[in-house]
């Protein structure tokens, strides 16, 4: 088996584990394993799922990842529409301006 494939394996069975346990639950996986691809994959999946405009709090440590490095792995995944409509971006610094807001998914990188 390919190392790309097993990625893909990997990815898919972490993002159903997810969805097995009612959309929520927590991964924790070595970096370049695709944990952004994760998340984007059940962010289209919230967003073709839902019947109401689906939202998600994206939560990042660094501005360059907020304002470059998500967009770009959106975009790499064509899935630039969820990015812009859906998605709202802050640091860790900020995420206390969002205490009182509901959300269908909040992403927490590191």
């Amino acid at each position: 088996m390919s190392k790309n494939l097993k990625r893909e394996t990997l990815q898919k069975e972490a993002l159903q584990a997810v969805l097995d346990n009612n959309g929520s639950g927590i991964l924790c996986l070595a970096t370049g394993v695709g944990k952004s691809k994760i998340a984007i994959d059940y962010c289209r999946l919230l967003h073709s799922q839902l019947k109401k405009k689906f939202k998600c709090l994206l939560v990042v440590p660094t501005e360059k990842l907020r304002d470059t490095n998500w967009a770009d792995e959106f975009c790499k995944w064509k899935s630039k529409v969820v990015y812009t409509d859906c998605v709202e971006r802050t640091c860790y610094a900020s995420f206390n301006k969002f205490k009182h807001q509901e959300y269908d998914l909040v992403i927490l990188d590191n």
